[in-house]
């Protein structure tokens, strides 16, 4: 494997960290969050094109303080009050900035660790037993794909294991995992079930063999069949 990602040091950060990481980033940019006057004379936000300005609104102060007690079974799975933090984060509106794809201007030591530690929450939960999950995509979502690439993904994949025929809406992930116990798969819906999506994510920088590629009949969708590889 090659790449930026192929270099950087596994780091998994308390929650310390990333408070004081969040209040550098504050003092740094004071005027985030400000009305200004763009360069063609439109009302505009001070910071709204850089890809940390969630810092500025002190996601992880806010979800930290908003913790009132224990998300299903996250201290039984021994979550640290980081990944407490970060999986309020994932499951909610901030599920974006835990995507490399995200952050176009490059990846910082910052967002590398905020990876690291969302990644080593995920490996405590339950590897998933399941034959086939399910990604109904995003925009975001790759679809540019045929049969017989390989595709790595280096964010953490978010799939279920529930089939919601979403196919005539949207492109869709048909995933075969690698079978016994082999799989980055894991079912962090045994940790906490978010409503009832069975959100099974996968470890980053997996890897699949797209096997087949149907297009959805009647709709400009695709069906993506992927096989996980090692």
């Amino acid at each position: 494997m090659s790449g930026w990602w192929s270099n950087i040091v596994y780091m998994v950060k308390d929650l310390q960290y990333f408070l004081d990481e969040e209040n550098a980033f504050c003092k740094e940019h004071p005027d985030y969050g400000e009305t200004c006057c763009n360069e063609y004379g439109e009302l505009s936000e001070v910071g709204i094109s850089d890809r940390l300005n969630y810092l500025s609104d002190r996601v992880f102060s806010k979800a930290y303080k908003s913790i009132k007690g224990p998300l299903g079974r996250e201290i039984e799975f021994g979550l640290s009050d980081a990944q407490r933090v970060l999986l309020r984060l994932f499951y909610c509106q901030h599920s974006a900035i835990f995507r490399d794809d995200y952050y176009y201007s490059g990846i910082t030591n910052f967002v590398q660790n905020l990876f690291d530690t969302l990644d080593d929450m995920i490996k405590k939960a339950p590897i998933s037993n399941d034959s086939i999950l399910y990604r109904f995509c995003t925009e975001y979502d790759k679809t540019d794909m045929n049969i017989g690439d390989k595709v790595t993904f280096h964010h953490n994949l978010t799939c279920t294991n529930f089939d919601w025929n979403q196919a005539k809406y949207t492109n869709v992930y048909y995933i075969s995992p690698l079978k016994g116990g082999k799989t980055k798969a894991h079912n962090l819906y045994e940790i906490y079930e978010h409503g009832d999506e069975k959100q099974v994510d996968f470890l980053r920088n997996v890897s699949f063999l797209v096997k087949g590629v149907d297009n959805t009949i009647g709709t400009s969708y695709k069906k993506f069949y992927l096989e996980e590889i090692v």
